[in-house]
């Protein structure tokens, strides 16, 4: 992996870092931001962006970790993607908050403690010392309360578009736990119940966590096995992790790291595996990154049976007040979570293909909002 490719001095305070990879400095730095980052989430794990350099990513030019620091010690890491595309003759250079993996959402890591106006001007001021020029600044599926969210919507020196687009579904687990399943409807409950009492008749139910502490390579290679059994191991889906060779990858060096955030949660019957889930510790929140079940016996629900048993074992952890599904899948609906909008947000610059591209994303909405004036009108008239 290449490793420092340049640094800044923004003012006598203030200095900007820029790795193209894998360096030893910039993920000690991360380490420390860490300690003062809110809102944490598995986004700003070390070992995301770790796994992503060696298993996606192929082309380190394209990829940039900008890291800021503040008298010495770090208070913001931007991990980007920059490329270029062309629309015709026009060519528009792109800077993309990068996206390791499927799962819908990014963010940036910033410390809580530093002036958002700041750290913005710091960063655009360092992009231009380097000569990295761009006309669209893209951070795609971004929550309300991420540091990603806050960058965007606080700074004042570009034009900024907001949309909401979907959502990220978690499910809250305070109390204890028989208190954490009181969210659910009445008929949920009952329908768990019943399925857990049908799988006692087969056979005697465990459930396991292996956590970081643990070495988790093997428990990895026993989810492998588990998922691919599932209808994700079908010839007509083949979804699973093992067919997919940089993904399987990179959820390899996630667990096989000796860490706290990484946890495999285990379902047995008579001692055998029946259902497991890949998940990570960060924050208030147990995030579930992949699960598999065995399709033998998908008419028990060994899949549902393990959420449930992980919802009452972290409700007993005063550390733990989310599940998280990461995405808004549409099953997740029976287990009424809480609903977390998702944005795309786009920063336009000054440039002259940087205003031509505000200037066509304003019309694109002024049309789309006079199509759906007229689409009203049009129910209205039908129905009056």
């Amino acid at each position: 992996m290449a490793s420092l490719i340049n640094s800044v001095n923004i003012n006598s305070d203030a200095k900007a870092f820029f790795f193209s990879g894998d360096d030893a400095r910039l993920f000690d730095d991360w380490d420390e931001l860490l300690l003062s980052v809110r809102n944490k989430s598995f986004l700003h794990l070390p070992l995301w962006y770790r796994g992503y350099l060696q298993s996606y990513f192929s082309n380190d030019k394209d990829c940039i970790f900008v890291l800021l620091q503040l008298k010495g010690r770090p208070v913001a890491i931007f991990p980007l993607l920059y490329y270029t595309k062309s629309f015709g003759s026009i060519q528009i250079k792109y800077l993309e908050l990068m996206w390791p993996t499927d799962m819908g959402v990014r963010d940036g890591i910033i410390s809580a403690e530093v002036n958002i106006n700041e750290l913005a001007d710091w960063l655009f001021q360092a992009l231009g010392e380097v000569k990295i020029k761009w006309d669209i600044f893209l951070f795609p599926n971004i929550v309300r309360r991420s540091a990603s969210y806050k960058f965007v919507t606080e700074q004042n020196q570009y034009h900024q578009y907001v949309k909401h687009h979907n959502f990220t579904a978690r499910i809250p687990v305070q109390g204890n736990s028989d208190e954490c399943l009181l969210h659910l409807s009445k008929r949920m409950r009952k329908r768990l119940a019943t399925y857990y009492k049908n799988l006692q008749k087969k056979g005697e139910v465990g459930f396991r966590i292996v956590s970081g502490k643990n070495t988790l390579e093997s428990y990895y290679e026993t989810f492998l096995e588990v998922e691919s059994d599932s209808w994700k191991g079908e010839v007509e889906a083949k979804t699973a992790l093992k067919f997919d060779e940089n993904q399987e990858k990179f959820y390899r060096h996630i667990y096989s790291n000796n860490s706290e955030a990484p946890v495999i949660a285990f379902l047995t019957l008579d001692g055998e595996v029946i259902a497991a889930k890949l998940c990570l510790l960060a924050g208030d929140t147990l995030n579930m990154m992949k699960i598999g079940y065995r399709k033998s016996l998908k008419d028990v629900y060994p899949g549902m049976l393990l959420l449930r048993h992980l919802m009452q074992f972290y409700a007993e952890d005063s550390r733990i007040n989310y599940v998280g599904f990461v995405t808004n899948p549409k099953w997740a609906d029976r287990w009424r979570p809480e609903q977390i909008e998702v944005y795309n947000a786009f920063l336009y610059n000054k440039s002259f293909v940087g205003k031509i591209s505000r200037m066509a994303r304003v019309k694109t909405e002024q049309a789309r909002k006079v199509k759906q004036v007229c689409k009203n009108w049009w129910n209205s008239k039908r129905s009056g």
